[in-house]
């Protein structure tokens, strides 16, 4: 989103987080998105003391779930407490040294998708150090899942089918092997996916993959398209509570409607 909408969202997103007091609704499954944790300036980039807030409020207000469980909520096991999951595109090293003490001292699991090759500063936007063969024993753990991010970093759906599908199973290869966690999950480079990368997930081996759709996870929600949310530099700590209520689905829904005419 452009800077000229963003105080705008925050307003109209208050405005719905209100309302959306209003309205009963059943327990609700949303994902997060977050790349980097560092004081950098990267608008992808969450501070950690930003960071720190929000997973204060996360664990006083909500159940802090490990992805599986967004995926079993999709597949038709209703969550019955307002639930989040965690996940970490890209699988910097601020992810080890920034992000995963807050979430050890907060007790909150998370899944920090990594990339099984070496991406140029183009391809993945920025510079920042990325995860080492030799971080991995100190990332991976019970609480903290690793999924793959494919190889470099490229748009999967402007591949070819059995490009797409060569990147993915390498990529989980690698993980695995290298470094010796078992891969689940896949979040599509740049949130690029279509059918045809839905149906080579699957036959890589994935049991599911997240997408950048921003809403709530709902029962029913494709595997291999699962919604996450969004959280970034731009993220005030009134839009992240907003985030987390049926505001978000509102407000994402106005916002695609208003790009498309």
């Amino acid at each position: 989103m452009s800077k000229q909408y963003r105080p705008v969202r925050s307003v109209l997103l208050a405005i719905l987080a209100i309302v959306s007091h209003l309205v009963p609704a059943r327990p609700r499954m949303t994902v997060l998105v977050y790349h980097g944790i560092t004081s950098g300036t990267d608008f992808f980039a969450v501070k950690p003391k930003e960071f720190e807030r929000q997973l204060e409020h996360l664990t006083k207000r909500y159940t802090v779930v490990p992805l599986e469980r967004a995926f079993r909520h999709a597949a038709g096991e209703p969550a019955t407490e307002d639930s989040v999951a965690l996940t970490f595109d890209d699988g910097y090293k601020n992810f080890l040294t920034d992000a995963v003490p807050l979430l050890c001292a907060h007790n909150a699991p998370a899944t920090v998708f990594v990339l099984s090759g070496t991406p140029g500063a183009a391809d993945i936007g920025n510079d920042a150090p990325l995860l080492a063969t030799e971080d991995f024993a100190s990332v991976a753990s019970s609480t903290i899942g690793v999924g793959s991010h494919g190889e470099t970093h490229k748009k999967l759906a402007k591949l070819s089918y059995e490009e797409a599908l060569r990147e993915m199973r390498d990529s989980k290869r690698v993980i695995e092997t290298q470094y010796g966690v078992p891969v689940r999950y896949l979040a599509y480079p740049k949130g690029s996916y279509n059918a045809q990368t839905m149906q080579a997930a699957e036959r890589a081996g994935y049991k599911g993959a997240v997408s950048v759709v921003e809403r709530s996870v709902k029962v029913g929600d494709l595997a291999y398209a699962l919604p996450r949310v969004q959280i970034d530099a731009s993220t005030s700590l009134a839009d992240f509570k907003a985030k987390l209520t049926p505001a978000a689905d509102w407000y994402y829904w106005l916002w695609s409607t208003f790009k498309r005419h």
